[in-house]
């Protein structure tokens, strides 16, 4: 992994959204039926031969399991959102969203 993506996945992590943060405290130290979670985590892809990441909001290698946390930028990003998704599932990763509102709202729910 880069420098450069350590530095944007740390930077990420300090300006994490309240959401984040509340799902975050749920899943941290193996809180989560004993399953080690990692946040603003990157994964490896490569297209016309360029390596490229994701920083995916939280991982479970486990399980191959990315969650992100959409707050209402996504709204504008959906598209790209489906195609990122698509390629992380051809990639063998599972994919979960949540909108931040229902993390806010019921996070036990989710």
């Amino acid at each position: 992994m880069t420098n450069e993506i350590k530095i944007i996945s740390r930077k990420l992590r300090k300006s994490q959204t309240s959401a984040e943060g509340i799902l975050w405290k749920e899943v941290r130290g193996k809180k989560f039926f004993g399953l080690k979670f990692l946040r603003q985590y990157p994964i490896k892809y490569i297209i016309n031969n360029k390596k490229k990441y994701f920083i995916v909001d939280f991982y479970c290698s486990i399980y191959r399991l990315a969650i992100e946390v959409d707050g209402r930028i996504h709204l504008n990003s959906l598209e790209q959102d489906r195609i990122r998704d698509e390629i992380l599932r051809n990639m063998g990763y599972n994919i979960v969203r949540f909108k931040n509102e229902e993390i806010d709202r019921d996070v036990e729910k989710v």
